[in-house]
């Protein structure tokens, strides 16, 4: 038997679902109190971070780009030399921050001193420099900014890159020295960045943390620790990508606890 004081009076009953969501958007209320009353009653949490939120990275140097974006681009997160997890999705420049769904994907898998690594172009470093170097022999009065603009690359992209690189925008191919190429090329190609953080729970989309799944029945939602407790949505330790699948996972375990309530009922 469960007793649940308000300030409306004394609520007792025989099975409690808690269904208050994690800690993103706290504007609407959700600022991870369901975590704590689940500690209380003895369930393991998993540390709980914002998922599905901004990348923000040292040194970001796209201010002046903000709306620009990438499609089906290569994206990967790095920790400590080892690969954490590649996808291709979009990405999007913004005043502060790398952002878009392909962004928002890998910040799941953020932690302490990792790295992003981000394919502009969609081609690996040797064939990109193999390129440029055809082109170079092939038609060396062509102008470096005119043989990126066949990489259908953003002409302000462009323009900023080559400045970071001190690069002219109107140096021929044939004056391109080797380094400036190969710095070029492996810019983008694998633009490899420190992440210095995440964007906040207020900018979040989901929570990623929560109460531990080895603690819950995932057949009836139940708790394994306390007989009729069930714990449902982002209370739980899941998160997905962007694209609907942590609203279905919300939805699905609520739906899922009603019906075991009401199957233990009519038993």
């Amino acid at each position: 038997m469960f007793s649940i004081f308000t300030d409306k009076g004394l609520y007792k009953c025989d099975n409690l679902v808690l269904a208050t969501g994690g800690k993103s958007y706290p504007g609407v209320g959700t600022t991870g109190d369901g975590y704590v009353m689940a500690k209380e009653l003895g369930h393991k949490i998993v540390p709980p971070k914002p998922a599905l939120s901004p990348i923000y990275v040292r040194d970001y140097f796209f201010q002046e780009l903000s709306g620009i974006s990438f499609q089906n681009v290569k994206i990967t997160i790095w920790k400590e030399n080892k690969k954490v997890i590649e996808k291709k999705g979009a990405v999007l420049l913004t005043h502060t921050n790398f952002s878009g769904p392909g962004i928002l994907d890998n910040s799941r898998f953020v932690e302490s001193e990792s790295q992003l690594e981000i394919n502009y172009i969609g081609k690996e470093y040797e064939i990109l420099n193999k390129e440029l170097i055809e082109e170079m022999n092939k038609d060396g009065k062509k102008t470096i900014k005119k043989v990126l603009s066949y990489y259908f690359l953003p002409e302000r992209f462009i323009k900023t890159i080559l400045s970071i690189l001190e690069i002219s925008e109107e140096l021929k191919m044939a004056e391109l020295s080797k380094e400036k190429r190969e710095s070029l090329v492996k810019l983008l190609t694998s633009n490899k960045m420190e992440i210095t953080k995440v964007g906040s729970f207020e900018m979040a989309m989901v929570t990623r943390g929560g109460v531990s799944l080895d603690e819950v029945n995932a057949k009836t939602m139940e708790s394994k620790k306390i007989q009729g407790l069930y714990l449902v949505g982002e209370l739980l330790d899941v998160d997905g990508d962007t694209g609907g699948y942590n609203i279905q996972a919300a939805c699905s375990t609520g739906v899922l606890a009603g019906k075991s309530m009401r199957k233990k009922e009519r038993e």
